[in-house]
This record gives C-alpha cells, sequence and structure tokens, in this order.
C-alpha cells in the first residue's frame, strides 16, 4: 500500500533516533516531499512546499531577531518541519521561535551529534524513494486489474469490488439521485445519500494533496452524469497516490456504465416500438402474438394493467422539457424496469408519446403501482439541475384483449392527469377510482368537449355576480351530496331552512327541474366534477371532489327532496 511520507515517519528513520520535537507537535503530519540543508542565511529564499529542512545554528543566529516572522513564512510556504542542531553556532533556540512555530503548527525538530547531514539526508531520500516506489507498485496493480476488467467486459460492480479489495475501503457507486448502483462486496447495499450531498462534496480531478477518509468522485460529465463513486475508509486515510488510483477506478466505471446505458437504450428503443405498436391496436389475440412474444420472455397474456408516467412543466420551460425527457428516458426508464424485472420474464416498457409505459398482467397491478411509485419518490430527488416540473402517473382497469390496448392507455393516461389534480402526497391514481368521470373523460374527444360540456351546463351561474354565484354554487353542490336533504343543506352551510329553499327555487330557474329529472342532475354533477378537473390548483379541488364523493355514502336526515312552493 502506498503511504505519504509524513514528519511523524522521519522520527522513527535511524539517523533521526533521539531527536526531539520542541515544538509545532500539532504538524507531525506534515506531507514530506524533499529534503535540503540550509547553509546560508537567505532562510526562506530557496525552500520548496514539503521540505525537510535541516541546518545549523548558524543562519538562525544571523536572523535571530526576525525568526518570528520566518517561521510564519516558512509555514505560508507549506514547510513540512525545520530540524536544527545546537551547539556549534547556537546554544540555544532565540527567543519567539517556539512559541511562534506552536502557534503555527510547524514541528521543530532538535537534532542529536550522532549522524552528519549527509547521512541523514541519504536516509530521508530513502524513505521518500520508497512511498514513491510503492505508489508506482500500487498504481501498476489498479492499471493491471482496470484493464482486465475492460478486457473481459466486466460491469461497474466489478470495478467497486477491485477497488474495495484493493484499497481495503468501502467501495460503492451510486446513481444521480445517491441510490447505490450494485451492491458493496459484503453483499449488503450500502444506505442512500441525497445527491445534493455528493454533489456538494464530490471532487475536482488531481486537486488536493491532503489524506481524506472520504472520497466522492464523478462519473461522466455535467452534461452525462452517470452517478457518483464513494469510497470511504475511516481511521486511516486515502493518500494522493491512493486518490489518483480512485479517479482512474471511476473512468472505467464510468466507461462500463455508458455501455449498460447503451445496450439498455437499445434494448428500450426495440420494447418502445412494440409498445407504440401494441397502442395503435396493431396486435390482437387472433394473430399469435401473445406466444410469440412469451418466447422473449415478455409478459402479454390478458387481462392487462397499462401503467404510465407523465412529466410536465409547472410554466413554459423547452430547455427544462428536454432535460425532463432525458431523465424519463434514463434514470425513470431504468428504474420502471429494475422494479418490475422478474427471473426468466421482462415487463415490456418503453416511452411512448413521450412519457413512460408499461404493461402487466393483471395480477401483478400491485408490483405495477409500487413500481411507478418508486419512479415518482425519485424524481423527486433528482440530480442538481432542478426541473420546475411535475410528474404524476395512473393505471388502467382491466385490458381483457389485445386489441384494446389503446383504450387501456387512454384510461391510464386519464388516470394521470387525474392524479395531478389530487391534494395530498403524489401517488398513481387507477382509472377505477373516477368511476363515471373517468368514463366521460375517456372518450376521444373528451378534452376537447369537456370545456363545452362544463359552459354549456353552468353558464347560467357562471353570469351572475361573484357572492350570488358562490351562494348557489355551494348550496347547488351541498344539495348533491346530501342526497336533495333541504334539512342537512341547511346545517352543513350553517344558514336557515327557508334560505336554502329560496336558493332551490333560485337554481331551478336558471338551470332547469334537477330535482325532478335525474337526466338533468346527472349533466350536472359530470359538469361540476369536469370543471374542477379541468381547472388548475389541485387542492381547492380535491375539495369541492370530496364533497361529491362523500354524497353517495352520507345517509340519515329528510332524504326526500321536496320542491319549494312557488312563494314561501
Amino acid at each position: 500500500m502506498s503511504n505519504d511520507v509524513r514528519v511523524t515517519d522521519l522520527l522513527n528513520l535511524p539517523t533521526l533516533a533521539g531527536t526531539r520535537v520542541v515544538a509545532g507537535k500539532a504538524g507531525l503530519d506534515r506531507r514530506v516531499q524533499n529534503v535540503s540543508v540550509v547553509a546560508g542565511t537567505e532562510i526562506i529564499e530557496w525552500v520548496k512546499p514539503g521540505a525537510a529542512l535541516l541546518s545549523t545554528g548558524h543562519p538562525i543566529r544571523e536572523r535571530r531577531e526576525n525568526m518570528r516572522e520566518i517561521i510564519r513564512e516558512l509555514d505560508a510556504r507549506s514547510v513540512a518541519c525545520i530540524a536544527i542542531r545546537l551547539g556549534s553556532y547556537l546554544d540555544d533556540f532565540p527567543p519567539g521561535l517556539l512559541e511562534t512555530a506552536d502557534e503555527a503548527g510547524l514541528p521543530v525538530i532538535q537534532l542529536t551529534d550522532s549522524f552528519a547531514f549527509d547521512d541523514i539526508l541519504i536516509d530521508v531520500l530513502r524513505r521518500i524513494n520508497s512511498a514513491l516506489l510503492a505508489d508506482l507498485e500500487l498504481a501498476e496493480q489498479v492499471h493491471a486489474v482496470l484493464a482486465d476488467i475492460v478486457m473481459s467486459g466486466g460491469n461497474a460492480g466489478r470495478v467497486a469490488s477491485e477497488a474495495a479489495r484493493l484499497f481495503a475501503a468501502d467501495v460503492a457507486l451510486r446513481d444521480p439521485t445517491g441510490a447505490p448502483i450494485a451492491p458493496t462486496p459484503s453483499g449488503v447495499l450500502l444506505p442512500p445519500e441525497h445527491w445534493q450531498v455528493l454533489e456538494a462534496s464530490a471532487r475536482d480531478p488531481r486537486t488536493g494533496t491532503e489524506p481524506v477518509e472520504d472520497v466522492v468522485l464523478r462519473l461522466g460529465g455535467p452534461r452525462n452524469l452517470l452517478g457518483y463513486l464513494t469510497a470511504r475508509r475511516p481511521g486511516r486515510p486515502f493518500t494522493s497516490a491512493e486518490v489518483r488510483a480512485l479517479e482512474r477506478s471511476a473512468a472505467v466505471a464510468a466507461l462500463a456504465l455508458a455501455q449498460q446505458v447503451a445496450v439498455r437504450d437499445v434494448e428500450a428503443q426495440f420494447q418502445s416500438e412494440i409498445l407504440a405498436r401494441l397502442f395503435r391496436g396493431d396486435y390482437d389475440d387472433a394473430t399469435g402474438t401473445v406466444p410469440r412474444f412469451r418466447e422473449l420472455g415478455w409478459r402479454l397474456e390478458c387481462p392487462l394493467v397499462v401503467g404510465t408516467v407523465m412529466i410536465g412543466a409547472e410554466r413554459g420551460d423547452r430547455q427544462g422539457d428536454a432535460r425532463a425527457a432525458v431523465w424519463l428516458r434514463s434514470t425513470g426508464l431504468a428504474l420502471l424496469r429494475q422494479s418490475l424485472q422478474t427471473a426468466g420474464q421482462t415487463v415490456v416498457s418503453g416511452v411512448v408519446d413521450d412519457h413512460l409505459a408499461a404493461v402487466v398482467p393483471s395480477g401483478e397491478r400491485a408490483r405495477l403501482e409500487a413500481a411507478v411509485q418508486r419512479v415518482m419518490d425519485t424524481f423527486h430527488r433528482r440530480p442538481a439541475d432542478e426541473l420546475e416540473h411535475h410528474i404524476n402517473a395512473g393505471l388502467s382497469g382491466d385490458c381483457r384483449r389485445l386489441q384494446d390496448a389503446p383504450t387501456a392507455l387512454r384510461q391510464a393516461q386519464v388516470a394521470a392527469g387525474a392524479a395531478r389534480r389530487r391534494a395530498g402526497q403524489p401517488r398513481p391514481c387507477s382509472f377505477t377510482e373516477l368511476g363515471a368521470l373517468g368514463v366521460v373523460l375517456a372518450g376521444h374527444s373528451a378534452e376537447d368537449d369537456a370545456p363545452n360540456l362544463v359552459a354549456g351546463v353552468l353558464a347560467p351561474l357562471d353570469e351572475l355576480p361573484g357572492r350570488e354565484a358562490e351562494g348557489l354554487v355551494a348550496t347547488l353542490q351541498a344539495l348533491l351530496a346530501d342526497n336533495l336533504s333541504l334539512a342537512d343543506v341547511a346545517r352543513v352551510l350553517h344558514c336557515h331552512y327557508n334560505t336554502v329553499r329560496h336558493r332551490v327555487r333560485r337554481l331551478e330557474e336558471l338551470l332547469g327541474p334537477f330535482s325532478s329529472d335525474a337526466d338533468l342532475r346527472l349533466n350536472i354533477i359530470l359538469a361540476l366534477r369536469l370543471r374542477d378537473f379541468l381547472e388548475e390548483g389541485g387542492a381547492a379541488g380535491a375539495g369541492r371532489l370530496s364533497v361529491l364523493d362523500n354524497g353517495a355514502r352520507r345517509g340519515g336526515g329528510d332524504s326526500t327532496f321536496r320542491p319549494p312552493p312557488s312563494s314561501s
């Protein structure tokens, strides 16, 4: 193993036996890169970073009045230590030298008379050269291992395991969200880390020489971030040579990941084309398609469930849309396929019309919902370039024939749109949750016709002054939610019974006799639900929806509606 030479290592050399550290003990971990002798009075002019300086008392005696400034300058130039021999020229250290060295953490070593400077120089250089040789041996080992991985077509996980073995450390590969890509050599997945923590601590290549216990390296470039390599070795920091070797390992891991992504993209493109044809209605049960797909390990036996994941912008941002599409095609699709994959069988999934789609047997609806939820949760921990986008997902009802796949896709898309407008924690929405509203929205031109339907039914209310319209709409919603019970509506709205009767008469003047006409009442309910679905600001809309949803479950009270007389 490579070991950088530190000041404390020099004290164990034979030629420095018996020496004492008289000041600056806090700096004994300073790195030693070279050694030189200070012969003249110019102490600071020719020193190099990491130098161990050997000196007789002569230069110090001549500059004793400036020793505080000299010690500070040596510290500023990253000198490792200064070793001084007393006796011939200097009987004791000048005032201020030791105090200033303690303040700066610059080790001052008092040499003995046992060895000449030449012997000490040779001993120190031998120690530095042995460390350099160890660095070269480490580099050769890493090069051989990485070359074998590349030549044998090894995957990125092998890079991590070999690096962990070479450096006796915990080495892991993480995706751009901070989640582990592959198990550690022990077979245990390390806990995920937030991408912001990894990005903040990621090292720039070839920077920093101080030992570190944690190393984070980016895999790939800023425009094609594949993830991170993390290495930890508590109690024994990584040397600069080891960090450089880890950088080379990260480069090979990035190459292996890029190859995996390329293969995955080809497979995803093929499956996306199959899905596109399926959703165009090109396949049916009579063509023998299912047995051919089964030979490929694809599960398309009916009944099926279609799931979709869609990303939309909060406001117009075409550049953000492009980044969102990249995330969906790479990270999102990989997560979905990984969550749904089983031994020997592949779930057909891909990108269709700029959204993720997957088809599974209806018995695996729960697995599909969990996989889609994982994609949504990961999106909220997405990598460094934040997107002003939202993500939503939907699941279709059971599709009992292959030729009905286009209808199932439409159902999943409608459910995803409904999920966007639902209050609470984002989660996938099932088409079956929408009831009659889903059937209306799933029509081929429902999105275009829905505003016309809403306007045609509710226009008389929208033309009223704001305060009057607000009171009438609240009364109408309460009536529909409480089975047309005037008494219950009066209690819910905290108003007098007669006030409700007057409002009902006014509503029937505007909208028609909905109390006696069941078809008209259904149109009004659907119009209210559609308007709530089409309006932005999901939390408020969800509140109005909940009033209508509760109506079917609420009972009691005066459930018989009695139209108010013509005069009160």
